[in-house]
């Protein structure tokens, strides 16, 4: 499963998994026409490739989104958080940083992997084992990058995903980053 699958980054890692011959479930919030491409691209090296709808920062739709996934695919070996959203606003305009701005960003950067994780993990415990990854950007490490919610909310996916590897240490799932510029 690759949350923001149709993005340039998230095509990229849905492409790289199917040539490793992973079966792949491209996740999108938007674009059901971009994502179905996609799917339809990553079948023609012989995988199994789905798209399938999901706003990740909703409580009731990422559960169905695994479950959906499961239906199709039988296993979740792994969860790539990729979907990410941010609004350019520099750090010294906080007039322009309004609390809207700051939910959306967090919301889909952070609440959105949260969730996500703990759906997959959840599968992957039963199953006992998979792999989760988030990526994330070096604004996550300095405040720097397009905005202050931005950074923050790179910040929070670093520790989250570190935390969360940590969560279960009995179980044969693991958790890793992949910081990007």
């Amino acid at each position: 499963m690759v949350t923001g699958g149709i993005g340039g980054l998230g095509q990229r890692v849905c492409l790289a998994l199917a040539k490793s011959g992973c079966d792949v479930a491209v996740l999108y919030a938007n674009s059901r026409d971009g994502a179905e491409q996609v799917a339809t691209d990553l079948r023609s090296l012989g995988v199994c490739a789905e798209a399938i709808g999901c706003d990740v920062t909703s409580e009731q739709q990422v559960p169905s989104m695994v479950s959906d996934g499961l239906a199709k695919f039988g296993l979740l070996d792994i969860l790539v958080n990729d979907a990410a959203y941010n609004k350019w606003i520099t750090f010294q305009d906080l007039d322009a940083l309004t609390h809207e701005v700051w939910q959306k960003i967090l919301g889909v950067n952070l609440t959105g992997p949260m969730l996500c994780i703990r759906a997959a993990a959840d599968a992957m415990r039963k199953q006992a084992g998979g792999r989760i990854v988030s990526t994330t950007s070096i604004a996550g490490l300095a405040p720097s990058g397009p905005s202050i919610t931005y950074a923050v909310s790179e910040a929070g996916l670093i520790h989250l995903t570190r935390a969360w590897r940590w969560h279960s240490p009995q179980t044969s799932w693991s958790a890793a980053l992949r910081r990007l510029p």
